[in-house]
Formats: C-alpha cells, structure tokens, sequence
C-alpha cells in the first residue's frame, strides 16, 4: 500500500519541472473548461447561432494549443525517467482509447449500445493515462 501510494505521489521534481507541471494542470483545467462552456449550451440548445459556436470553438482552439504547448515543455524538460514514464502513460491512452472507440463504434453499429461520443473517447484516454502513470510509477518505483 505505501509503495501505491508513493507511486501516485511520484518523484520529486525539480523546481522546474514543477513549475512545468503546474502549467500543464493551468492549462488542462482551462481546455476542460472552454470545451464544456463550447458544447453544453450548443447541446442544450440555448442558443442557435452559427457564430456563438465558432467563436466557441475558436477559444477552446485556443486552450487546446495551450494545454498541447504546456505539455510539450513538461515533456521537454523532464528528465529521462519522467520522460519514459510518460511515454508509457501515453501509450497507454492511445490504445485505452483506441479499444474503447473502435468496440464502441462496433456496438453501435450492432445497435447495443447508444453512439459513443467524443466525452466516452476522452474519459477512456483519460482513465488509460492515468493507469499508465500509476503502473509505470509502480514498476520503476
């Protein structure tokens, strides 16, 4: 249990890797934000102007350039383990995603399941990366 709940706290950064990190949560935080105030009030149909949905769109560009730009920085100036560790996580998330989006398009077109939607794909990258980071913690912990 105390070497699950070290894995989950991960290393100890260096200042700029912290700085880094917190960046990457500013922005992910932001880019979650921006995508539910975009597609909520389109979805619930509250408005039904073309334009209100491209600048919608446009500004959640915005923070999805953002968050990507955090990342890569993250990434960048991570040292060598963190780096392999997030490789691990990441593809991880690719196929956690992949397998859920292409069985779920399958289901649906077997009519068992209702359409899987982008926020299925995304909690499945989500859920995967995060099982990636905790498992590649565990095995270089």
């Amino acid at each position: 249990m105390i070497r699950l709940i070290k894995a989950l706290r991960g290393p100890q950064l260096r200042e700029q890797d912290n700085r880094n990190e917190r960046q990457v949560l500013k922005w992910g935080i932001a880019w979650i934000i921006s995508l539910a105030a975009a597609g909520f009030p389109a979805r619930l149909e509250l408005y039904d102007s073309v334009w209100i949905t491209l600048a919608g769109t446009a500004v959640n560009l915005f923070f999805t350039m953002g968050f990507l730009r955090a990342y890569k920085n993250f990434i960048t100036g991570a040292d060598e383990l963190e780096r392999k560790i997030q490789l691990e996580a990441l593809a991880l998330a690719c196929a956690g995603g992949l397998l859920v989006f292409s069985s779920g398009s399958i289901l649906f077109a077997g009519g068992l399941i209702p359409e899987p939607t982008a926020a299925v794909f995304l909690g499945a990258l989500g859920f995967s990366y995060m099982a990636g980071i905790v498992q590649a913690r565990l095995r270089y912990a």
